[in-house]
C-alpha cells in the first residue's frame, strides 16, 4: 500500500488565510500578473476569487513560479473555453441527475475525522454501457466543467468563512471495477487530462481504494501523465487495507455501511451513500402478518429498474414480470428490459414481526 507522508495525514494547526498569503506572498504576485496577460481573464474571473485561486496554485506548487504559472495559464484557457463565467452554481446541469444515478459521488455531503472536506468517486458503481447511452460525451465534457467550477466556488466561498485554505481530500474507489469499465476510457482519459488542471487547484491528497493487484501495471500507465507535485498527492491502497484506512480518517457515523460504517443516510437519498435510484427510495408500512403488493403497467420495450433495502428482504421481497417477456426475483436490485407491454407487481410479507415493519423500496420504468 502506497501512503502519504505524516506530514499530509497528521496536520498542525491550519493557518489562517492572511498567514498562508504572508507565506505565498511572491508566488501568488507573480501569479495575478500572468492570468492578466491571458486574453478574456477578465470575464471568466468576474465572478471567481481570484485571490485565492492564485493562493491554490502557489501552494499546489510550492511556490515554484514557472510551474504554476503554466498550469494557471492552461487551467485559465479552459475557463475561457468553457465558459465558466456562465455556471450558476445554485442550479444543476441539464444531465447531473441521470448521470448521477449511473455514476453516484459524494461532494462536500462528509467529511474526515479532522473535518477535511471530501470528494468520493465510486467508479466501480458506474455502469459504463448505460452511462455512454444516455450522456453523450459532450455532454459528459459539459457536466465536468460545471461541477469542477461548482466545486471551486463553494470551496473558496467556505475558505473565507473558516478563513482558512480548504481543499478536498479525494476518494476514487474503484471496487467492483471490472473489464466492463474499459468501454468507458474515452470518458476517462478526458478526466485525466482535465485533473491536471483543476486537481492541483482544489486537492489536499487523494486515495485510491481497493486496487486490485493488477492495477500497478495500470498505474504505471498513468502515473507519467500526472505532474510530480500532483502524483505525491495520491496513496495507492489495496483491497485488503481499503477498509482499515477509511476507518482511520472516518468516524462509523459518516461512513457508508457498505465500506465498513453505519451511514445510511436516508438510504441513499441524494445525500450522503449513493446506491442504485437513490432518488427515489419511498418507505411502506406492513403491519404484522399482512402482505403488501404494488403493480405497475409497461409498454413495449420498458427499462425496469428496482432496489430495495434490507428490510424489505426480511418481508420475502419478490417482484415478478409478466407480459411477453416474464420475470420472477427476489434479488434487492436488478434491471429487466422487456420485449413486450406487460405488468410489474411487488410483493412484500409481514410474518416475522410482531409490529409494523418500514421497507423502502422503489421501481423506475423508461423507455
Amino acid at each position: 500500500m502506497s501512503r502519504l507522508s505524516r506530514k499530509d495525514e497528521k496536520e498542525a494547526v491550519p493557518r489562517t488565510l492572511d498567514e498562508e498569503f504572508e507565506a505565498h506572498k511572491a508566488c501568488v504576485a507573480a501569479l495575478k500578473e500572468t492570468v492578466r496577460t491571458i486574453e478574456g481573464w477578465d470575464v471568466v474571473y468576474a465572478k471567481e476569487d481570484l485571490d485565492l485561486i492564485c493562493l491554490r496554485f502557489a501552494q499546489g506548487f510550492y511556490d515554484d513560479v514557472k510551474q504554476a504559472s503554466e498550469c494557471i495559464t492552461n487551467a485559465t484557457k479552459w475557463r475561457i473555453a468553457w465558459k465558466s463565467d456562465q455556471v450558476d452554481e445554485t442550479k444543476t446541469h441539464p444531465v447531473e441527475e441521470k448521470a448521477r444515478k449511473l455514476f453516484p459521488s459524494l461532494f462536500l455531503h462528509k467529511k474526515t475525522k479532522n473535518d477535511k472536506l471530501i470528494f468520493w468517486a465510486f467508479i466501480g458503481f458506474l455502469r459504463p454501457k448505460e452511462y455512454m447511452e444516455m450522456v453523450s460525451l459532450e455532454e459528459h465534457k459539459s457536466l465536468l466543467a460545471f461541477n469542477m467550477v461548482k466545486q471551486h466556488r463553494i470551496l473558496n466561498r467556505v475558505s473565507r468563512e473558516r478563513n482558512r485554505l480548504e481543499m478536498l481530500t479525494v476518494f476514487y474507489d474503484i471496487k467492483g471495477v471490472s473489464m466492463e469499465h474499459l468501454k468507458y476510457r474515452e470518458y476517462l482519459s478526458i478526466e485525466t487530462s482535465w485533473a491536471q488542471l483543476v486537481l492541483v487547484e482544489h486537492m489536499r491528497n487523494m486515495y485510491i481504494l481497493y486496487t486490485p493487484s493488477i492495477f500497478a501495471t495500470f498505474w504505471s500507465f498513468i502515473k507519467p501523465m500526472l505532474a510530480e507535485n500532483v502524483q505525491k498527492k495520491i496513496a495507492i491502497v489495496n483491497s485488503a487495507d481499503s477498509e482499515t484506512v477509511l476507518k482511520s480518517l472516518f468516524l462509523d457515523e459518516d461512513l457508508p455501511d457498505f465500506r465498513g460504517g453505519t451511514c445510511r443516510c436516508g438510504l441513499g437519498k441524494s445525500q450522503c451513500c449513493p446506491l442504485l435510484l437513490e432518488d427515489s427510495l419511498e418507505a411502506v408500512t406492513i403491519p404484522p402478518k399482512r402482505e403488501f403488493k404494488k403493480e405497475y403497467a409497461f409498454e413495449a420495450g420498458a427499462k425496469i429498474e428496482w432496489l430495495v433495502d434490507k428490510n424489505a428482504i426480511a418481508a420475502k421481497f419478490s417482484i415478478t414480470v409478466s407480459g411477453e417477456s416474464s420475470l420472477e426475483s427476489t434479488d434487492g436490485r436488478g434491471t429487466f428490459v422487456a420485449s413486450g407491454p406487460g405488468t410489474v407487481v411487488v410483493s412484500m410479507t409481514n410474518k416475522s414481526s410482531m409490529w409494523g415493519i418500514n421497507p423502502f423500496f422503489t421501481v423506475q420504468i423508461s423507455y
